[in-house]
């Protein structure tokens, strides 16, 4: 399990450490962050997968359709 997020010039986040615990709320003001850190995981999956073509994401990987599943 993860301990500790850290985004640096990503979006956003200029700077941004985010201790986890086995729960953690993103709780937030519209427009403060919460969907780019979200996407900012997501992003180092795809680094992740890319670095090795062999890994298999599951249904219990980070996905796109699993944070933006709906449509406006």
């Amino acid at each position: 399990m993860f301990e500790k997020i850290i985004l640096k010039n990503y979006r956003a986040h200029r700077f941004t450490e985010i201790h986890l615990d086995s729960v953690t709320l993103l709780i937030g003001n519209n427009n403060s962050g919460k969907t780019n850190l979200l996407a900012g995981i997501q992003h180092f999956a795809q680094l992740v997968k890319q670095g090795d073509p062999d890994i298999k994401l599951t249904s219990r990987s980070i996905l796109s359709e699993d944070y933006f599943s709906h449509c406006y």
